[in-house]
């Protein structure tokens, strides 16, 4: 049996290493044909400026194609087995199918686990540098994504309009702070030129507060600096700056367990949450959905058109897939259904069609 896992990672790990490179070849040179007259009118003509964008948009690419790379691992790895006839032979020697599939689980959790910390740790930080380096700030902060560079953030019923954010979200500029009633009536609106975050507090510099008095009008005061006593700490200016899914599974946590704080309704962190979870049962389904296209394959027609199935089948969990959590992160469907219910639908198809298959 340690000689079958043995020859099954290898397969696997050899079609896995050729799918990835082609895909994220293809992908690559086509978001740099996309962008490359954006990236050359805000950085120069300079090749280096193309390749540090290529470099710093791979993991992102990476982490996009692994579970399709997946699926055509586990299905040409599969399809060679039960074209060569070894899946035949296997099953002669007392072996069913499934001790066949459970040889390839070891190295699909593995790489499962892998596509789990790259998207947790390593995309996000990529995605926050080009966001840096993009915007012009360099290293020591980010900027708003948004045209206008400013960002919404609220805490409670107080919301926060910031035009810009440096410095890790220590230094902010053109703060509006809106400050509401348990009726949601406008309480008191702070403008200020900047806040500064030090020793565990913030600081408004260059402020006025406006007090609205009841029919209309209202009271002004101006002052150089005062305190703000908020529950928002830099990291939420930052995480905001940059999108919501750079953010790592402890930063999403942060925003799922105080729902209060945050620049989406809580739901959409959840989503978010629950989502980046079930990285792992993606791998784990791909493998599920390759093995019942690969035992018919023979009787289909051949590699070209299991292939072209497991293609289809690919595209379809996608395509569901980003549905459900767009479903999600409007809140029509609830975060734990918007995450894992595509990965439960399409396993079940899977397993049943192998089960049926295999006469059970």
């Amino acid at each position: 049996m340690a000689t079958l896992f043995r020859y099954a990672t290898r397969l696997f790990l050899v079609q896995l290493v050729f799918s990835l490179l082609g895909f994220v070849s293809l992908l690559q040179l086509f978001d740099l044909l996309n962008n490359a007259p954006d990236i050359m009118a805000r950085h120069g003509n300079a090749v280096t400026a193309l390749a540090r964008y290529t470099v710093l948009r791979l993991p992102e690419v990476v982490i996009l194609m692994m579970p399709f790379s997946v699926l055509m691992a586990c299905l040409i790895a599969l399809s060679r087995l039960a074209l060569h006839n070894e899946v035949l032979a296997l099953k002669a020697a007392g072996l069913p199918y499934y001790r066949l599939l459970l040889a390839f689980l070891p190295v699909v959790l593995g790489v499962s686990l892998l596509h789990l910390f790259a998207s947790d740790q390593v995309a996000p930080a990529s995605v926050r540098a080009l966001m840096a380096w993009d915007s012009g700030i360099g290293d020591q902060g980010y900027a708003a994504p948004d045209v206008d560079q400013a960002i919404w953030i609220h805490d409670g019923r107080v919301m926060v309009r910031v035009a810009g954010v440096f410095d890790n979200g220590r230094q902010l500029s053109g703060v509006t702070i809106f400050s509401r009633d348990e009726a949601g009536r406008l309480a008191a609106r702070t403008t200020a030129n900047g806040a500064r975050y030090r020793e565990g507090s913030w600081t408004l510099l260059g402020v006025e507060v406006f007090i609205p008095s009841t029919g209309s009008g209202g009271t002004y005061r101006r002052t150089a600096q005062q305190e703000w006593k908020t529950h928002l700490a830099p990291g939420h200016f930052s995480e905001r700056a940059a999108t919501p899914a750079s953010l790592s599974l402890a930063e999403l946590y942060r925003y799922v367990s105080t729902p209060d704080v945050g620049a989406f309704a809580p739901y959409f962190y959840e989503t978010a949450f629950h989502k980046r979870l079930a990285i792992p049962a993606s791998a784990l389904l791909m493998l599920l959905l390759a093995a019942p296209v690969a035992q018919a394959m023979r009787r289909q027609g051949g590699l070209a058109t299991g292939i072209a199935i497991g293609l289809g089948l690919g595209f379809l969990f996608f395509v569901t897939d980003g549905f459900s959590l767009a479903l999600g992160e409007a809140g029509i469907l609830p975060p734990v259904l918007a995450a894992w219910s595509p990965a439960i639908l399409f396993g079940s198809v899977g397993g049943a069609a192998l089960l049926r298959m295999e006469g059970y």
